[in-house]
């Protein structure tokens, strides 16, 4: 074998590799699959399967549902039904800030009887992951065997990226042995409240104690000593440990209740 042959066989190899690879990177332009969030690979930006990077965070795609702890009832007169349902969020970094719910009442043979619908929202479970849903079916409690709750259009962020709502307030009438009675809008407190806080849940936990005999003063929007002073008295009497007449976990959950 002659040192031309060999160099000729050399080159010859080499503008075939050459070529070979401007084939490949072809086919991969023209004819191979983008990464894509949805081809069940980590490939392209992710950090995760088809989440992360350049997909939606892995905490959203893999997010649990929320849960109905309890469903409770209560007679509103002969034709309505207050509906309170425990909601816990197992997230630990994601809550949602707007999702749409419906509470179907159901009866003996599982069909529905009415619903009611709306928005609501919850926090992670790291931060206040658990609330009160409260609603008003338009039946009489006693034609509902169960209730469901389910949800959907979930709109998921970290506690920091959405702003708190409105608290949701409905107002409704009851028949009480034959006296009418109107019952207060119901307030759901979902805030940490202490000494310097200040707004309208520190008026209307103000109003709260002061309904049980425990507040004296007229209701304002600052949580001051009176106010710290007559939630100690009500912790006491619920035997919540510690007084501490701070207003948070057990005792926001037992005034919700």
């Amino acid at each position: 074998m002659t040192r031309r042959f060999v160099k000729q066989l050399l080159y010859g190899a080499g503008f075939l590799l050459f070529f070979s690879a401007i084939g490949l990177g072809l086919y991969g332009l023209l004819f191979k699959a983008p990464a894509t969030c949805f081809d069940n690979k980590q490939n392209g930006t992710e950090t995760g399967i088809d989440c992360g990077g350049g997909c939606a965070p892995c905490g959203i795609k893999y997010a649990k549902d929320i849960i109905a702890d309890s469903i409770d009832k209560y007679p509103v007169g002969s034709s309505k039904t207050v509906v309170v349902a425990h909601l816990t969020n197992p997230n630990e970094d994601y809550g949602l800030s707007d999702f749409v719910y419906t509470l179907s009442a159901k009866d003996d043979a599982g069909k529905t009887i009415k619903e009611a619908t709306g928005h609501s929202f919850i926090y992670d479970s790291r931060a206040k992951g658990m609330r009160y849903l409260v609603d008003v079916i338009d039946t009489d409690m006693k034609t509902i065997t169960d209730m469901t709750f389910a949800y959907g259009s979930p709109q998921y962020g970290a506690r920091a990226d959405f702003v708190e709502p409105n608290i949701q307030q409905k107002e409704f009438t009851t028949d009480i042995s034959g006296l009418s009675k109107t019952m207060a809008p119901v307030y759901i407190f979902n805030k940490d409240l202490m000494m310097k806080s200040k707004g309208v849940d520190v008026q209307a936990l103000e109003e709260f104690l002061q309904k049980h005999g425990l507040f004296n003063k007229t209701p304002d929007t600052t949580f001051d000593l009176d106010t710290k002073l007559a939630l100690i008295k009500y912790q006491q009497q619920k035997k919540i440990k510690p007084s501490t007449g701070i207003f948070s976990g057990t005792t926001r959950t037992k005034v919700n209740a």
